[in-house]
């Protein structure tokens, strides 16, 4: 399974991950960190009923 994740900056980040691993990759503090978003307010966005990958692939001008 390919995952892409583009940032605001417009910079791809692309995954390569077979289907067993894809809930260690999918951890919503690593990917945060990986990403380099403030934990709390994708928290707060999935806490809100966002879909995960959404809350992580959203930017605040989005909200």
């Amino acid at each position: 399974m390919k995952i892409l994740f583009k940032k605001d900056n417009g910079q791809v980040v692309d995954f390569n991950v077979r289907e067993d691993q894809l809930s260690s990759v999918l951890n919503i503090a690593g990917m945060c960190r990986l990403l380099d978003l403030p934990y709390e307010r994708v928290k707060s966005r999935i806490n809100r009923g966002w879909h995960p990958l959404l809350a992580l692939s959203t930017s605040e001008s989005e909200e």
